[in-house]
């Protein structure tokens, strides 16, 4: 137990990056590339869903941690995010880490009882800063466990 409560603290820790810094260098890209791999552990075809993931920024960043992730952007507030700027940000960043773009992004809007993920198809859903933000979080919890696969993982 301890060791797991040391772990989520230093996830914590760690992806109070500075953003900024994170998407405007290489060397800053390229840490913040290795980290999100680490600890999310993510693999090649891997769909994703960020659950509450505000503006999408960290999405873009998961998904040049691997190739082909589906990352599922969803969020209930959509006043921050648009299909094409975070096209363009995805564009940007793979050009800045010299790679092409192998991700497909989603935008989901969801309501405060559900997600609207697609069912029983995710390998793993991410809840960063967002689950505290929750006004229904059992509720929450139980629909996004039947949007992952048998055998995917929740991060909080």
């Amino acid at each position: 137990m301890l060791l797991l409560i040391q772990l989520v603290t230093q996830a914590q820790k760690e992806t109070d990056f500075n953003m900024s810094t994170l998407m405007s260098s290489k060397l800053g890209l390229k840490a913040g590339i290795a980290f999100y791999k680490a600890l999310y552990s993510f693999e090649k075809g891997d769909k994703v869903a960020s659950v509450g993931a505000g503006t999408g920024v960290r999405e873009v960043i998961y998904s040049m941690t691997d190739d082909s992730l589906t990352l599922y952007i969803q969020d209930i507030d959509t006043a921050s995010w648009k299909s094409k700027l975070i096209t363009q940000l995805a564009i940007r960043q793979y050009d800045l880490a010299e790679r092409p773009v192998t991700a497909t992004f989603r935008l989901i809007v969801g309501t405060e009882f559900e997600t609207r993920l697609p069912k029983a198809t995710l390998d793993k859903v991410i809840l960063e800063h967002s689950l505290h933000e929750f006004t229904q979080q059992m509720q929450m919890l139980t629909d996004i466990r039947t949007k992952l696969r048998p055998d995917g993982r929740l991060f909080v």
